[in-house]
């Protein structure tokens, strides 16, 4: 039997066993109208019907592990890691399961705080970041990784559920705490919890960065007004 099609098969039958959706990432292709392929690093929507029924493509890729910023350079050869760039999504990873819009992050996504903004402007009620932090072993990157999320969640007033396959996984309140014990990095386990759906704003999600972009030049200009002062 192929193992891998004997973990598809019971992905399908615990979706359809338990009415459950389930976020799966993994990689996509298709092709242009010149025959071209274009690769993205996906997340898919899996339905109790075990139908595929949405996907979202990673719009903030990782220089040099998901595309190469030099490939077009002489002098800077193509890594073996990037044998070929992923494309960038277009479009925020809404995801409508049982009536609760979803917002899906991509790994390092979730250090973006004006995409996480984008997702709840686009009416995300919850966050979701699926991460793979397997090629940091044990360093301190996956305690790292996660405590940036957090922030995410305290932002914008979310819940958010963060699957790593090999950890650190958390179901993270709108005040950022562990609503549980996380599942720490290479533990084997099932994370259970409750979320809710929110619709609440925050001034980040109202202003963005702008009053922090007002502030610095507030403060540049009355440095600069003090000095004309004192000469």
């Amino acid at each position: 039997t192929d193992p891998g099609n004997e973990y598809q098969r019971r992905i399908h039958q615990i979706a359809f066993e338990h009415d459950a959706h389930f976020l799966l990432g993994g990689p996509h292709a298709e092709f242009t109208n010149a025959g071209e392929p274009l690769y993205f690093n996906s997340i898919f929507q899996l339905d109790p019907r075990r139908k595929f029924v949405a996907r979202y493509d990673k719009i903030e890729l990782l220089a040099f592990a998901e595309y190469n910023p030099l490939s077009n350079a002489p002098f800077f050869p193509r890594p073996a890691e990037v044998p070929r760039d992923y494309s960038p999504g277009e479009k925020p990873g809404i995801f409508d399961v049982k009536g609760a819009k979803l917002g899906a992050m991509i790994c390092f996504e979730s250090l973006y705080p004006w995409l996480a903004r984008d997702l709840v402007g686009a009416g995300a009620q919850v966050l979701v970041n699926v991460s793979n932090d397997a090629w940091f072993q044990r360093t301190k990157a996956p305690y790292q990784h996660i405590e940036q999320t957090r922030l995410r969640a305290i932002e914008l007033r979310r819940y958010l559920i963060r699957n790593a396959g090999t950890g650190i996984s958390a179901i993270i309140d709108p005040l950022g705490r562990y609503e549980s014990e996380p599942l720490p990095i290479f533990t084997q386990g099932v994370l259970s919890g409750t979320v809710s759906a929110r619709d609440a704003t925050t001034p980040y999600a109202l202003w963005g960065d702008w009053p922090l972009l007002l502030g610095a030049l507030g403060i540049l200009i009355g440095i600069g007004a003090r000095r004309l002062r004192l000469v």
